[in-house]
């Protein structure tokens, strides 16, 4: 955030300089932009200001800031984050993989790597690479919604229902948004056709209630 970025920043020793320019700064991206014009080897500086640009929709320079941040200080891993995200806005598919392994190399066990590293594996049709990821993330940190989603859709593929009803079902009963998303989501086709577990799918995302089996 803005606060922490100030606090780091006057960790970093700008001293009065920073009190001086606060004024300034108008928001994120200015923060740090200053920040790298005094210090551009700050690899937590461009890895923030990597996350400013990705949060205002700028693929591209975030991309870049968050490779010089992976380069600077490579075990700062919400660069890495960065360029995973930007490679799946691509459907680049492979490089978020390699960059999600970078993640979890750099800090292994991290969760938001391993949810991450599951999506990719995901998308690269590693299903029970992605299974077992996926959940290791969940088990260490149970608030990863879209990672328990991802679950879902990686059980439905491998054609197990009812491991796919229970994670969706938990994915949705956090976050009611998921039930449109699942609408239109083509992974639970398959599910959909089932003939035991379809009409427990469409009862699931038509009145957002059901038993788990």
């Amino acid at each position: 955030s803005w606060g922490v970025g100030v606090s780091v920043v006057l960790a970093c020793g700008l001293g009065f300089r920073t009190r001086a320019q606060l004024p300034a700064w108008r928001n994120a991206e200015t923060l740090w932009t200053s920040v790298i014009w005094h210090y551009p080897a700050c690899g937590i500086a461009n890895a923030n200001l990597a996350m400013a640009y990705q949060r205002a929709g700028q693929a591209e320079p975030a991309f870049a800031y968050a490779h010089a941040a992976m380069e600077q200080e490579p075990t700062y891993v919400p660069g890495y984050w960065v360029l995973v995200d930007v490679c799946f806005e691509r459907r680049d598919f492979t490089n978020a993989l390699k960059y999600a392994q970078a993640s979890l190399a750099a800090v292994p066990g991290e969760p938001d790597s391993l949810a991450r590293l599951g999506l990719a594996l995901l998308k690269t049709g590693k299903l029970p690479d992605a299974v077992k990821a996926l959940e290791e993330a969940i088990r260490k940190k149970p608030v990863l919604v879209a990672a328990r989603y991802n679950l879902a859709s990686a059980y439905s593929r491998l054609g197990d229902f009812r491991a796919a009803e229970i994670w969706l079902r938990s994915a949705i009963e956090q976050d009611r948004s998921y039930v449109e998303m699942a609408r239109r989501d083509r992974v639970f086709q398959g599910w959909q056709r089932d003939a035991v577990y379809g009409g427990r799918l469409r009862l699931l995302l038509g009145a957002g209630e059901g038993k788990n089996p």
